[in-house]
């Protein structure tokens, strides 16, 4: 799931939120006549912005990459060096960080994910009882009520059960249900059929489902419920507005079968309301609402409604790019790794390895926020050095990327031996790490009274002899590499034993000094030409 589920999950919520947020005002800007909505034009805007939550953080999640969008916060393979080389393959170390120091704050990121897949687990086992106990009450009304008429797939039924009229999409059958009462007013069983059927014909009773499946997903979000009561009334509003339009209905007659009903809810002690039904009808502030409604014409400007829904499309949109990337990773993929390469392989003849052993250390430098802050440190010291190692790595003919062996070497530090914690054993010192035997070897002064590893001229013109004679001996720069690591003998035993001068396979074999001294170096010279990548 990884970073996609978290963004996908947030943008969601998010976009609930936003266009509950746009619904509600809608709703009083037309309720305060300040927009001159019709229902119609109105209900359609809540199912655009219904389509959005769906549609939208599903677009921006597959076509986020396209967008540069700094993430809140990134996932980590692992906070420092040491944990992500202690990992294994069954432990998942990827942690979800805010800042950019080791200090800065983190959690495991398959806790979250568990914590939100128990989350809509929850939500969708609330929501199915619910459902599942108001489908119970269907079936018990629908069993008890007898049919009266048929319209194709509509049935018309009544029953004893109820006391207001409701409509509801069974599969392939379709039901109005009316109360038994209504089988002695033909005027008002003449109003609530036409009413329910209405709701059959501009789609209500289908839309329930996906209310369904955003309650499931969300019933923990409060502002689910505030906006589907919203689409709910304005259900209502399109019905009366389109049989009053039609002039099936006269509006005097409509608003006093409203009230007869409402008051038999209000005596009978409620009873079943559902949500393609008079459903506000004990509510007195919307029915007065409604029946101020049926007695006012509404026209819209087609012009307006249309900048309106750009409007609405156009910030949806926008809000959901946004938190398309809530949570970034800094994980790279091979591919990520392979434009590094080119980037690094422009203007240079160095041969640039990206392979499985180089992704997993530029992961460990990129993906984990110590090496990242390593990094970053190493490049901004490297600064103070560059002009002089540039100039000795031109004087012996050596490629320029050769400037980032200090980088995994001392990280641009001149380190003394007792200030030596990546090879502590050797007693390795200075900007190159040489230790003493090779230091001595290559005319460097080593004793109790002076230390010329930590001369940064001398040890830098040492550290170039050494390179350009492995270069000499064995022909090859990954090689020369090597050998500055191990020593030419293992070099030299495992091309004998290997028959094979390829770097990948000595090391395959398990002829290398340090292990992943090779990838190491050219996982920092990636980065060193893609600076912006620890950034």
């Amino acid at each position: 799931m990884g970073t996609h589920f978290l963004n996908l999950f947030f943008g969601f919520q998010v976009l609930i939120v936003a266009a509950a947020v746009f619904s509600h005002l809608i709703r009083i800007l037309s309720q305060k006549s300040i927009l001159n909505l019709t229902a119609k034009l109105e209900l359609r805007f809540n199912h655009l912005l219904m389509i959005s939550v769906f549609v939208l953080p599903l677009f921006f999640s597959m076509t986020a990459n396209q967008f540069k969008i700094e993430p809140i916060a990134k996932t980590y393979s692992a906070i420092t060096l040491k944990d992500f080389d202690a990992k294994s393959e069954s432990v998942t170390h990827e942690k979800l960080v805010t800042g950019k120091s080791i200090q800065s704050y983190s959690i495991n990121l398959s806790a979250i994910q568990i914590f939100i897949l128990l989350l809509i687990s929850a939500s969708i086992c609330f929501s199915i009882f619910q459902i599942f106990r108001e489908f119970r009450s269907f079936q018990f009304i629908l069993s008890a009520c007898y049919v009266t008429r048929r319209y194709g797939r509509i049935r018309v039924a009544y029953s004893n059960q109820v006391v207001v009229p409701f409509s509801i999409r069974a599969l392939s059958q379709l039901w109005i249900v009316l109360p038994e009462s209504f089988s002695m007013n033909v005027n008002n069983s003449r109003i609530a059929m036409l009413h329910e059927m209405q709701h059959h014909r501009q789609g209500d009773t289908l839309w329930q489902y996906l209310f369904f499946l955003l309650k499931a997903s969300s019933a923990f979000n409060p502002m689910v419920k505030k906006w589907l009561s919203v689409i709910s009334e304005v259900q209502e509003l399109k019905v009366d507005e389109v049989l009053i339009d039609q002039k099936k209905i006269k509006p005097q007659e409509y608003a006093r079968c409203l009230i007869e009903v409402a008051e038999s809810v209000v005596m009978g002690g409620g009873g079943l309301v559902c949500a393609t039904g008079l459903a506000f009808l004990p509510d007195r502030h919307q029915l007065k609402r409604r029946i101020e409604t049926m007695f006012t014409r509404k026209v819209t400007n087609k012009i307006n409604g249309l900048m309106m829904g750009l409007c609405l499309v156009f910030s949806m949109s926008a809000l959901a790019l946004t938190t398309s990337r809530v949570v970034g990773s800094s994980r790279l993929t091979m591919v990520a790794a392979q434009k590094m390469a080119e980037v690094a392989q422009e203007n240079s003849e160095f041969p640039i390895v990206v392979n499985d052993l180089v992704l997993e250390q530029l992961n460990r430098y990129i993906g984990t926020t110590q090496g990242r802050a390593y990094m970053r440190e190493s490049l901004r010291r490297m600064k103070t050095h560059q002009p002089m190692i540039e100039r000795k790595l031109q004087e012996y003919d050596l490629p320029l990327e050769f400037l980032a062996m200090p980088i995994i070497e001392s990280g641009y530090q001149n380190l003394l031996p007792n200030q030596n914690t990546g090879w502590p054993t050797w007693k390795a010192a200075g900007l190159w790490q040489f230790i003493k035997p090779t230091a001595r070897g290559y005319g460097l002064q080593v004793d109790a009274t002076v230390d010329e590893r930590l001369d940064l001229e001398k040890s830098t013109d040492a550290a170039m002899r050494l390179l350009k004679a492995n270069q000499i001996r064995f022909k090859k720069w990954d090689l020369s590499v090597i050998a500055y690591n191990s020593g030419e003998k293992i070099v030299s035993q495992g091309i004998l034993n290997t028959k094979s001068y390829d770097a990948w396979n000595l090391i395959q074999n398990g002829y290398e000094g340090d292990s992943g001294y090779l990838a190491k170096l050219m996982a920092a010279i990636l980065i060193m030409r893609n600076p912006s990548s620890v950034e």
